[in-house]
């Protein structure tokens, strides 16, 4: 989805990017808190894949 996003509008910061920064980060996308836009992404996070990263990803605001 991330690849025709950005054939049909570039590369910009929208919702298919956001998500796209998460699964790169190692998290998976599983709910959103708030309304749209103004919201943010409920992501989980395997502890190893932290360990591992030294990332701390907690949400995704939009």
């Amino acid at each position: 989805m991330c690849a025709l996003n950005r054939l049909v509008n570039g590369k910009t910061n929208n919702f298919y990017e956001k998500v796209f920064e998460i699964y790169k980060e190692g998290g998976w996308p599983c709910g959103w808190k708030g309304t749209y836009p103004k919201g943010e992404f409920i992501v989980f996070v395997h502890l190893t894949a932290m360990n591992k990263k030294k990332i701390n990803i907690i949400a995704f605001k939009s």
